[in-house]
């Protein structure tokens, strides 16, 4: 309202997937020709019921340092805040304003099981082969272990670079999503 801006808006309240979510629906939104533009992203802040939560469920770190995540010495997780907004845009709109282009984000993949996501979004890419994957690998025992599992057994990523800016960062819950491609 402050800022004059109009149409379509949602809040997602997913968790960790918030952010990602709210990129795959905008890009959706921007697909069906609902639109040309849209902002979509995400924010984490800490605070005590988050804190706890964390801590019951045994995702952080027990020593510091905490290790990179995918190392063997690993010990959970470290929590960050952030947030990232990202302008996505049709690309012809783009194109026809003459706006610098930073990426095209080709697929937005989601379904049950890590191998089967990184499966469809290959498939889903129309030709474009990926330069390297960006994990999710915050550092948990067991999230870490079953990303490195699906990496290496979907062809089209197993023999790409893989990295994160979660040691950078930390979990940003939330926010990582669209931190995440920001940093692409």
């Amino acid at each position: 309202i402050e800022y004059g801006l109009g149409g379509y808006h949602m809040n997602l309240a997913a968790g960790g997937t918030s952010s990602a979510l709210a990129l795959l629906d905008a890009c959706d939104w921007i697909r069906a020709g609902r639109g040309s533009v849209a902002l979509a992203g995400g924010f984490e802040a800490l605070n005590p019921v988050l804190l706890a939560a964390c801590t019951a469920t045994g995702m952080l770190a027990a020593t510091h340092p905490a290790g990179a995540p995918f190392a063997r010495g690993r010990t959970g997780c470290v929590l960050g805040e952030g947030g990232c907004i990202v302008v996505l845009e049709e690309l012809a709109h783009a194109l026809a304003r003459e706006a610098v282009i930073f990426g095209e984000l080709v697929v937005g993949a989601t379904g049950v099981g890590l191998a089967r996501v990184m499966t469809n979004a290959a498939r889903d890419a129309d030709g474009l082969a990926p330069d390297a994957v960006l994990a999710a690998a915050n550092g948990s025992l067991e999230a870490d272990a079953a990303e490195c599992n699906a990496i290496a057994v979907v062809p089209e990523v197993a023999a790409l670079p893989v990295t994160t800016v979660k040691p950078l960062l930390g979990e940003t819950l939330g926010a990582a999503g669209a931190l995440q491609l920001a940093a692409a």
